[in-house]
């Protein structure tokens, strides 16, 4: 009879155990990896002008994803990585070389979806296409949909278009292909992401409902969020200017709703070595924007006739002596010497707030054609000066500073995002009021 009862205390044992042991497989079968970022807002390489602009560049995240890859592969851990796109932006003449070199080194960060957003496409298509990026995107040049699977897991990544690509009439169209698609991956075992170019409210209220698991919605500023569950579908936002990613571990279902989720922000910053695979490619890249500029810099020699306006801040201080030697005292005179230090004294990103009058007529060009020029001086805050050189009684164009923003031309959030006026100015105050938001400098 004992031996009867333990038996069947046994087998109810071994029931209950392998029934925890269903569970746990299941639920251990649905667990993995997300990195995710998005933005990347032409940010080749990070500012670097103070310790807070630090952060992000294609060199870190390569250390980075290297590292994250190795690690979760001696655990056998699925690992997806996404971008939310907005890679490059057009903002000066140097940018189709930058967007060229961050394609090239997207690519080779080996990244299993990016999103297509207008900018992406802002040198046209062809751009695009050499290095066989994963895009992803309803346009009809791009794959709709991109099906991936590793370790067991499937994911199944779309993007929602920007309006401007779809007419009116066409969108309720596409709402019901997109829906439908999202709905039959779901069917097929497939956990669903889809990529919006829209910021979280937005999306919310526009894009189609149901069968998403997943939400990589616009990030706003560089921080990124911590992520929302909202009914049963993880809404995630990347940060801005590729400073850091997010890296989610996340368990799934049967039927692949996220039951729980643990977030982390990967920092790009300076404590990350640069990726040694990427050195070839970011010297091609410097050796072009350098040749870009040489040629620029020989267009501008031509263009460029009669005499500059500029003047440079010798001139200046022949009659402001005692506001040149504060000047020559402070780090705004050896501005373009921090560049130099950093070989990026041919870049157009960082000269215009480096040099006097840059990529204006009789502005700044090079060390050797107007070192004059060279270095933040006193005709960038104001104005040119050679008729006031000429006529004293002629008074500089901006001899009242208009108020803090002619300070935050350059010590604005992407370049100096610490800055204090009150604790800047002292550092070059010359005999002028301080600035503030209501009241100019008089001098």
């Amino acid at each position: 009879m004992k031996l009867k009862i333990g038996l069947l205390l046994l087998k109810h044992s071994l029931l209950f155990l392998s029934g925890m042991l269903l569970l746990s497989s299941a639920v251990q079968a649905s667990s993995f990896t997300l990195v995710y970022s998005g933005n990347l807002n032409g940010e080749l390489e990070p500012c670097g002008c103070s310790a807070m602009a630090n952060f992000g560049g294609i060199k870190r995240r390569a250390t980075a994803l290297s590292a994250l890859r190795q690690q979760l592969a001696e655990k056998d851990q699925a690992l997806f990585v996404v971008s939310n796109g907005g890679l490059i932006t057009e903002h000066d003449s140097s940018d189709r070389i930058r967007s060229d070199y961050i394609f090239s080194g997207m690519a080779s960060l080996a990244y299993d979806a990016i999103a297509v957003q207008s900018h992406d496409m802002g040198f046209g298509i062809d751009l695009m296409l050499p290095d066989q990026l994963p895009w992803v995107s309803p346009h009809p040049a791009f794959p709709d949909r991109r099906l991936l699977k590793t370790q067991g897991t499937k994911l199944a990544v779309f993007s929602w278009p920007e309006f401007q690509w779809v007419a009116n009439s066409q969108l309720k169209k596409v709402d019901e292909d997109l829906s439908e698609a999202l709905r039959a991956a779901k069917k097929s075992g497939y956990i669903t992401l889809l990529f919006s170019p829209l910021e979280k409210d937005d999306a919310l209220k526009k894009l189609p409902a149901g069968a998403i698991d997943i939400l990589v919605v616009r990030g706003r500023d560089e921080q990124i969020k911590e992520p929302e569950l909202i009914n049963g579908m993880l809404v995630i936002s990347p940060g801005t200017r590729g400073m850091l990613m997010g890296q989610l571990e996340l368990q799934t279902d049967a039927n692949g709703a996220i039951t729980s989720h643990s977030h982390q922000i990967i920092e790009l910053s300076d404590q990350l070595a640069d990726a040694e695979s990427l050195t070839g490619w970011y010297e091609q890249y410097n050796d072009a924007i350098s040749q870009h500029y040489k040629a620029l810099v020989k267009k501008r020699k031509e263009k460029d006739e009669g005499q500059s306006p500029y003047v440079g801040a010798q001139s200046c201080g022949i009659c402001h002596v005692e506001q040149h030697k504060i000047w020559q005292e402070s780090q705004h005179a050896n501005a373009l010497a921090s560049l130099t230090e950093v070989k990026k004294d041919f870049d157009p990103h960082c000269l215009g707030c480096h040099t006097v009058g840059f990529e204006q007529a009789g502005g700044y060009l090079d060390q050797y054609i107007t070192a004059e020029l060279a270095n933040v001086q006193c005709e960038n805050c104001h104005g040119t000066g050679r008729e006031h050189s000429q006529n004293p009684t002629i008074k500089l164009p901006n001899q009242q500073l208009l108020e803090q923003p002619v300070c935050l031309k350059c010590h604005n959030r992407e370049h100096s995002p610490e800055f204090k006026l009150e604790e800047y100015w002292p550092k070059i105050e010359h005999g002028l009021a301080k600035p503030d938001e209501n009241q100019g400098i008089s001098g």
